[in-house]
């Protein structure tokens, strides 16, 4: 029952906007304060689980960063050192790591546009948030510009914005998402109930991989977004990483390149291949193909 209650989209929901802005209307005083903690070490539970980008997208779509900016001035108000780090984590650790995920950033987008329109996460409203707000609003803004260019390249195609294959409409800003899989997005009701039919199995499949906690399988989209950026970011660096490879006498072909962008500020490490090593052996005496096993070669094939 907990599992049940615990993945789905009802949890969300009822823990974010509405929670919050039942806070945000009484005093900061214990009650309050311990219900929004509450919440938001649920939320996180949801982010760190092994499907945290859709979690972070059926939070952002229940109205949480809106409900959050709400909350900025109540949360000084509260003068909790507890909470606001919380929301601080929230702000420019928690959401910002999934930057990197095209599904995700096409929330933001909305949220964004609503948060303008609404007039908050300006400096005075964010208060003593507004360095944490920042951090996000400026990645999500670059990462937004990014998307916009990969889309220019071809990386989504018209059959590719609602998940009825015969669906042509062109308004990204209409899809919503399966609530009982966290998977495929439609235009309208209407399409989801004619893709029932072909979803059903698959959607009873990734449900169930939820409520056992197993990572679903990544969408297409966002690993082809993951693909552009990463080799934007490669192509940038790498003729300054070749020339003081030459100056060092260092081969090139010796050079691992770590990047990770789910953290913020972004790392980008330059790094020998024997700082991995050799592939190690298994048990029975075979070539070890754990990704601890492949070592450098396991890193080399993430940069493929």
């Amino acid at each position: 029952m907990i599992k049940s209650v615990y993945t789905s989209r009802s949890f969300i929901t009822s823990l974010t906007s509405p929670v919050l802005q039942w806070c945000n209307a009484h005093p900061p005083n214990a009650r309050p304060i311990n219900a929004m903690l509450l919440c938001y070490r649920n939320i996180f539970k949801g982010f760190h689980s092994a499907n945290g980008s859709a979690w972070a997208v059926q939070a952002l779509d229940s109205g949480l960063l809106t409900a959050t900016l709400r909350a900025c001035k109540w949360i000084d108000a509260a003068e909790h050192p507890e909470l606001f780090g919380v929301v601080e984590k929230l702000l420019s650790d928690m959401l910002s790591k999934y930057l990197i995920f095209r599904s995700v950033l096409r929330v933001v987008r909305r949220c964004l546009r609503q948060v303008t329109k609404l007039g908050l996460g300006t400096k005075e409203s964010a208060g003593a948030l507004w360095g944490a707000w920042r951090v996000f609003q400026v990645l999500a803004e670059e990462r937004l510009s990014l998307l916009d260019a990969w889309d220019r390249k071809g990386g989504r195609s018209e059959r590719q914005l609602c998940s009825r294959l015969q669906c042509t409409r062109q308004d990204d800003e209409a899809l919503k998402r399966c609530s009982g899989c966290l998977g495929p997005t439609y235009c309208s009701k209407e399409c989801q109930r004619l893709s029932w039919p072909l979803h059903k199995r698959g959607c009873r499949e990734s449900r169930q991989m939820l409520l056992d906690g197993l990572e679903m399988p990544r969408d297409k989209l966002d690993v082809s977004f993951i693909r552009f950026i990463t080799k934007l970011e490669i192509n940038r660096r790498l003729p300054k990483i070749l020339r003081d490879a030459l100056q060092a006498g260092v081969p090139r072909s010796t050079i691992v390149l770590d990047i990770n962008h789910t953290v913020v500020p972004m790392t980008f490490t330059v790094k020998r291949v024997s700082d991995f090593g050799p592939p190690r052996r298994s048990g029975d005496g075979g070539e070890d193909h754990s990704p601890a096993g492949r070592g450098w070669r396991g890193m080399a094939d993430a940069l493929d």
